[in-house]
C-alpha cells in the first residue's frame, strides 16, 4: 500500500516517536498520516521517500512535520498547520537569517536549528511545549529569544554556545519561568543574557 496511517497506540503503548531511518528510501510511499501522539521524529526517518515528501519554498514536509530545509536558505516561513520540526531539519543552514514559526508548532526536536550561524533572533511559537536537546546549539549570533508561557521543558544543551545571547523574553511570570524543567547545561557558554518576564 502506498498510503500509511500510523496508529497512536500499538499493543497498548502510545506511539510518541518515529525512529532514525524508519522509512528511509521507501519510494512507494505517497502519503503518511502522523498521529498527534508523536512528539519526536528522528533524523532521516523519511530520507529518500521521494513520492512522499512535499517541498514548498525549500522546506520539506511529511504530513504536518518539517523534515528538511534547503541548506542555502536565507529565510524560512513554515506552513501555518505545522506541528513539529523534526531532528536536524535546519541543521547547518548557515545562511538562514530569519525563520517564521507558526503558533501551531508544539515540538522542536533535537538539533533542529543546530549551527544556524546567521540567526540573530527567534520568536518561538505560542503553543510550543518543549525544546529538545541541542535544538539551537551553536547559533553563535543568536541575540534574542522569545518564549511563550506554554513551554514546560528545555532539554540539555538546547542553547549551548549561543555566545551572543543577551535577552530572553518570557511571556509569563517569573514563577512560571522558574517552573520550566531545564536540562543540564541548557545555556552553557551563552552570552550574558537577561530574562524579561
Amino acid at each position: 500500500d502506498t498510503r500509511l496511517y500510523i496508529p497512536d497506540r500499538i499493543e497498548g503503548y502510545s506511539v510518541t516517536c518515529i525512529g532514525h531511518l524508519a522509512f528511509t528510501d521507501n519510494t512507494s510511499l505517497t502519503f503518511v498520516s502522523i498521529p498527534d501522539s508523536v512528539t519526536r521524529i528522528f533524523s532521516s526517518a523519511f530520507k529518500g521517500c521521494t513520492a512522499l515528501i512535499e517541498t514548498e519554498d525549500g522546506i520539506s514536509y511529511v504530513d504536518k512535520w518539517v523534515v528538511k530545509c534547503d541548506r542555502f536558505a536565507i529565510t524560512a516561513s513554515l506552513r501555518e498547520d505545522t506541528v513539529g520540526v523534526a531532528e536536524g531539519s535546519f541543521a547547518f543552514c548557515t545562511e538562514l537569517r530569519d525563520v517564521i514559526l507558526p503558533d501551531s508548532i508544539k515540538y522542536i526536536n533535537t538539533l533542529a536549528f543546530y549551527n544556524c550561524h546567521a540567526l540573530t533572533g527567534v520568536v518561538l511559537p505560542q503553543h510550543l511545549e518543549f525544546i529538545a536537546d541541542s535544538a539551537f546549539s551553536k547559533c553563535k549570533n543568536l541575540q534574542s529569544i522569545q518564549f511563550s508561557a506554554f513551554v514546560t521543558s528545555i532539554d540539555e544543551h538546547a542553547f549551548e554556545y549561543c555566545s551572543a545571547l543577551v535577552e530572553i523574553r518570557f511571556l509569563g511570570t517569573v514563577a512560571q519561568w522558574n517552573a520550566i524543567e531545564k536540562g543540564t547545561d541548557w545555556d552553557i557558554q551563552t552570552g550574558e543574557y537577561t530574562v524579561h518576564c
